[in-house]
Parts: structure tokens; C-alpha cells; sequence
């Protein structure tokens, strides 16, 4: 079976990191999504990390993400 997560596995490159971005001011949904891909990644042996810019919208998410316990985000925009 080739399911699209094994899609998504079988294109990105295990020797690079993965950037993820929000969208700018992230709610809670956003940074959800974001972890839930990080967690997916990581525990496939891919190295992930989560970009937002602006203002994190609630103080339980901010807790969330400057906790090396659950992500690795930081504050920025990606420049391509």
C-alpha cells in the first residue's frame, strides 16, 4: 500500500532538515498541525522544525512551543 504519508517519506531527504511554517500570528489549530507534522517527521528520523512570525494568540500555546519538551519552534519568516 502507498499511502501519502509514505509518499511525503519516500520524497523528503532523511540528510535534511525540514522547515515548517505557520501562517503569520498562529492560533492553536496552526500550531497543532505544525507539532502534529514535527512529531510525524521526527519519528520517522527526519529533523524538523517549526517557523511562525508574529505573535503566538494565546499564552498555553506559547508555554507550548518555548518548552524543548514538546517542539522546537521559533519566532521568524522563512526566506526562500
Amino acid at each position: 500500500m502507498n499511502t501519502k504519508s509514505q509518499r511525503l517519506l519516500h520524497v523528503l531527504n532523511k540528510d535534511k532538515a525540514v522547515l515548517i511554517q505557520t501562517h503569520d500570528f498562529p492560533d492553536p489549530d496552526a500550531v497543532a498541525s505544525a507539532f502534529g507534522l514535527q512529531y510525524f517527521l521526527k519519528k520517522n528520523g527526519i529533523e524538523a522544525s517549526i517557523l511562525y512570525e508574529g505573535e503566538l494568540q494565546t499564552n498555553p500555546i506559547e508555554r507550548m512551543v518555548k518548552d524543548p519538551g514538546y517542539c522546537h519552534a521559533k519566532r521568524g519568516r522563512c526566506r526562500y
